[in-house]
């Protein structure tokens, strides 16, 4: 919990490292049996990462600006939040 930091990090660390993966085997001639490899389970992937990003940043944005709640309070208050997120994103 690095104030959602940690979230947006992770998240465009993957898109730019599966971008030139993605990028190179377009090149290499094998895009046809990538494609195809990756949309019958990617829908899926992406989703439970747009999930699990949206949780960190909950908690993240919640962390840097607590409101009227200590930085304790907001943790646990937005916990509670973001927990519908994780259970999502773990089915």
């Amino acid at each position: 919990i690095i104030l959602g930091f940690g979230a947006l990090y992770v998240l465009l660390f993957n898109a730019l490292y599966l971008g030139v993966i993605s990028g190179h085997i377009v090149n290499i001639d094998y895009g046809s049996t990538f494609f195809s490899f990756v949309i019958t389970h990617g829908a899926f992937e992406l989703t439970a990462i747009v999930l699990s990003a949206a949780a960190g940043s909950v908690i993240g944005v919640n962390l840097l600006a607590p409101g009227r709640y200590s930085r304790l309070d907001a943790l646990k208050v937005s916990g509670k939040k973001a927990l519908p997120l994780m259970f999502a994103a773990f089915l």
